[in-house]
């Protein structure tokens, strides 16, 4: 990179975030939401660190309603797992064969509950919920695909959103956070900290044949942009699931490979092909697990989010496969395919081991599943018969396990909306009254709320400068001529 490159760089990932306040490295402590670790922590000798300790880089920050509280009873680290389609029907049935060891730990540890996601069940609409604590209403984001001022239509961008984000308000209070894959965070957006967008590799919302936008990888992918490169040996090759991967989960004829490594994918939205949809979402949840696992180890980060699509990329096409007598499936049809789903659930118990190796005795982690999965019915094609039918559920699966939250209790009331106010007292900051949510007090110990009482302020939202929201313009998404997004119309390849 040239040094004229390289201090653009630096600039657009030193630009500040909205609200006003003095300039300072993102690793500094908070002033009033400190990070209870003993000592002072730095970057690490990465390639990345060393840049931006030369560059002094920092975000502009300011308090945003941390007030008094005991830092000793905070947790040293938060993990928020997302998976899509988490089922407590799958979970709890999986758990009574002892299938699901990590599963069982936390949740005989901590606290269970069904949340209520909000309608409609998309992806991006209720992952915009999860992280900011308010409804649709509010936040602006629905539907999975979004048509940009320039004509053409992307996986939902961050620009849509119209609050600001846990992270940006856990960043205004100088938290240092990381987030890896997350619904809704392309484009990268700027923290005090590290983003690697869900844009940041090929998923199957990139390469369905309805998104007609195309640009070169790397564009806006990650906050700092510079992280990009840091992160490059990280990513997987989209096409490039070993035979081996996938074994657990279907008996396949060699044509049925050649679905999954020769065809395109055609329409997600249709389930064209299904398998290629399988295998381009397992290997992009096993890139972003690699980056959250990576910034982990790397920058410390107090605050991290990661994100798990494998169940939902699944269970609309095979849960039929696992109820095989319900959806008069065949013996042979069943044995080939009726292991998918559950061989899903065993992954994200696998990678949920792996979060948990990261946690010290002090550390709290959260999982959260975007919506559930059901066996619903509908009326037949005769007008009068239910007849069953794979369907998301509004029951969503959440547990809460680790520092400063109760073992063994099961929740009856709770939302989706709950997430974001229950993860800033987490961190000793203040919810916000037009927040749709509320803190989840159940699943806090006494010993916490004793010294650490969650506390309200009017909002997180006011005086958001949303033109420094990105680093750069918000016009990044206007055609420029010449460019990728120019060339592009209906049927492009995606091209990543």
């Amino acid at each position: 990179m040239s040094p004229s490159a390289l201090a653009q760089s630096l600039r657009a990932a030193g630009d500040g975030l909205h609200a006003a306040g003095e300039r300072q490295h993102p690793t500094a402590r908070p002033t009033g939401c400190r990070d209870p670790r003993a000592g002072p922590r730095s970057l690490r000798a990465s390639a990345l660190g060393m840049l931006l300790l030369a560059a002094g880089m920092g975000v502009a920050v300011g308090l945003s309603g941390c007030g008094r509280h005991d830092d000793r009873a905070l947790p040293d680290r938060i993990i928020v797992l997302g998976v899509d389609g988490l089922s407590w029907e799958r979970v709890d049935l999986l758990l009574s064969r002892n299938q699901l060891p990590n599963f069982k730990r936390i949740i005989d540890g901590g606290v269970r509950a069904v949340a209520q996601a909000p309608y409609p069940l998309d992806g991006p609409g209720v992952w915009a919920t999860i992280q900011t604590g308010k409804l649709p209403a509010k936040h602006g984001v629905a539907g999975m695909l979004s048509q940009l001022p320039n004509g053409l239509r992307a996986p939902m961008p961050s620009v849509v959103r119209r609050n600001k984000s846990v992270w940006q308000i856990l960043s205004a209070a100088k938290v240092l956070v990381a987030t890896s894959g997350l619904p809704g965070t392309w484009p990268a957006e700027t923290v005090n900290g590290f983003v690697a967008s869900n844009g940041i590799t090929t998923t199957r919302w990139f390469a369905t044949r309805e998104c007609t936008f195309s640009r070169a990888p790397g564009e806006l992918d990650t906050y700092p942009p510079v992280l990009q490169r840091e992160l490059a040996p990280l990513l997987r090759d989209p096409n490039g699931i070993r035979r081996e991967e996938v074994t657990p989960f279907f008996t396949l004829k060699e044509d049925e490979y050649r679905m999954i490594y020769d065809e395109p994918l055609g329409s997600v939205f249709q389930h064209t092909n299904p398998l290629k949809e399988f295998a381009i979402t397992y290997q992009a949840d096993l890139t972003h697990l690699d980056i959250a696992h990576y910034l982990l180890k790397t920058y410390r980060p107090r605050v991290l989010g990661t994100y798990i699509e494998l169940l939902a990329a699944l269970q609309p096409v095979y849960w039929i496969y696992t109820y095989p007598e319900t959806f008069g499936i065949s013996p042979e049809d069943a044995r080939r395919a009726g292991g998918a789903v559950d061989a899903g659930y065993r992954f994200v118990d696998a990678e949920l081991g792996r979060l948990l190796a990261e946690m010290t005795d002090h550390s709290t982690l959260i999982v959260v599943g975007g919506y559930g999965f059901t066996t619903g019915t509908r009326i037949g094609s005769d007008g009068t018969t239910p007849v069953p039918v794979p369907e998301p559920s509004a029951d969503a699966a959440l547990i809460l396990y680790g520092q400063g939250i109760r073992n063994g209790v099961r929740l009856t009331s709770a939302m989706l909306t709950d997430v974001t106010p229950t993860l800033l007292a987490l961190t000793g900051c203040a919810t916000a009254s037009d927040m749709d949510g509320r803190v989840l007090q159940d699943a806090l110990t006494p010993e916490f709320l004793a010294v650490n009482t969650p506390r309200v302020i009017q909002s997180h939202d006011a005086q958001w400068d949303q033109s420094r929201r990105f680093g750069r313009p918000l016009d990044a998404f206007e055609s420029e001529p010449g460019s990728a997004a120019a060339g592009a119309g209906p049927g492009a390849p995606p091209g990543r």
